[in-house]
C-alpha cells in the first residue's frame, strides 16, 4: 500500500466509443467521424489507505481483541486509539466516494453534450411533440363526447317535472360516465357513432327518477346524503334495480330529513315555533320520544331565526 492520504485529483482511467466514419449518401445524412468520448475517475492509487495506517489499526485491533477475549473491560480511553485510526481509514472512503461522484457527474456532461452536438435532443424533442399532440388529440375526443352526453342528459332533465330541483339533477353527468367508461376514454377505438342507444338509456332513468319524486314530492328538497337519494343515484350509475327495489327503507329512514325542511319553510320567526311546539304537544297518537324529537328541531330552527 502506499503511504498518500486522499487527495482528490483524477487520472483519464477508461475511455468509450470508437472511431466511426459514414458517408451522407442520402439526404439529410450526416457525414461525421465520431470522437472518443473519456470518462475520467479517481485514481485508485491515490485513495489507497496508507500503509502505516493500517499497519498500526491491525495492530491496535488485534490488541483491543485480545483483551475483550481475556475478559478485560475496557474504557474509552482503552479503544481511543483504535477508533482514531478505524476515523482516518473511513476518511478515505469518504474522500474517494466524493471523487466517484464528482467524476460521474463530469461524465454525464461531457456524454449529455456531445448527445446534443450529435443532435439527440431534437429526437427526444420530436417525441415530446408527437406525445404532447397525441394527448390533445385524445383529450379532444374525449371532451367531445362528454358535451355530447351532457347535452343528451340536460334535454331530458329539462322536461322533467322534479328532477331538475333536486340535487340529484347535477350529479347525473358523472353518474352516467360512470356508466358509460367508453365516454372518459379518449382512445380511437372508443369513439361514438351512434348515440341512440346512450339516449335512450338515459331518459329511460331520467323518466323513471322524476315518476318517483312526483309519486313522493316531500323528497324532492331531500340533500345528497340521504339515503333516498344515494339509492337513487347509485341505480342512474349502474342500472341495478336492487338498488331501488325497497325505497321505503330509505323514505322511512330520511323522515327526519324530510320533516327538518318542511319546519324551515313553515317556520318565519318564533311566533310560528311556538304554536308548533303547542300543536305537537296536543297531537294524540304520538309517542313522547317522537314529541321531543320534533320539539328539539323546532328549537334548532327558531334558534337560527333573525
Amino acid at each position: 500500500m502506499r503511504s498518500t492520504g486522499p487527495v482528490s485529483s483524477m487520472k483519464s482511467r477508461t475511455r468509450i466509443g470508437g472511431s466511426c466514419k459514414t458517408a451522407g449518401k442520402e439526404k439529410g445524412e450526416i457525414a461525421m467521424t465520431a470522437a472518443l468520448v473519456q470518462a475520467t475517475v479517481p485514481d485508485p492509487q491515490e485513495y489507497t489507505v496508507s500503509a502505516e495506517i493500517w499497519t498500526a489499526l491491525t495492530t491496535e485491533i488485534n490488541t483491543v481483541v485480545k483483551r475483550i477475549e481475556a475478559g478485560d473491560v475496557l474504557t474509552n480511553e482503552d479503544v481511543k486509539n483504535v477508533r482514531s485510526l478505524k476515523k482516518q481509514v473511513d476518511s478515505y472512503l469518504t474522500t474517494f466516494n466524493k471523487a466517484m461522484r464528482s467524476a460521474q457527474d463530469s461524465y454525464k456532461q461531457v456524454i449529455q453534450q456531445q448527445l446534443d452536438d450529435l443532435g439527440y435532443n431534437r429526437i427526444e424533442t420530436y417525441i415530446q411533440q408527437q406525445h404532447a399532440k397525441q394527448v390533445q388529440e385524445q383529450n379532444q375526443r374525449m371532451n367531445s363526447k362528454v358535451t355530447k352526453i351532457r347535452e343528451i342528459i340536460e334535454e331530458a332533465v329539462a322536461q322533467t317535472v322534479h328532477l331538475k330541483e333536486t340535487a340529484l339533477a347535477p350529479e347525473l353527468l358523472p353518474a352516467f360516465t360512470s356508466r358509460f367508461p367508453e365516454i372518459n376514454s379518449g382512445a380511437k377505438n372508443k369513439e361514438v357513432s351512434n348515440w341512440m342507444p346512450y339516449q335512450a338509456v338515459i331518459t329511460s332513468v331520467v323518466r323513471l327518477l322524476d315518476a318517483f319524486f312526483v309519486q313522493y314530492p316531500r323528497t324532492v328538497h331531500l340533500p345528497l346524503v340521504s339515503m333516498t337519494l344515494r339509492n337513487l343515484l347509485q341505480y342512474a350509475k349502474d342500472g341495478n334495480i336492487e338498488h331501488i327495489s325497497n325505497m321505503g327503507e330509505a323514505l322511512e329512514a330520511d323522515k327526519p330529513l324530510i320533516l327538518q325542511w318542511e319546519l324551515r319553510q313553515e317556520i318565519t320567526d318564533e311566533g310560528v315555533a311556538l304554536t308548533k311546539i303547542h300543536d305537537i304537544l296536543e297531537q294524540e297518537g304520538t309517542s313522547s320520544r317522537e314529541k321531543l324529537n320534533q320539539i328539539g328541531m323546532i328549537i334548532q330552527i327558531a334558534a337560527r331565526i333573525g
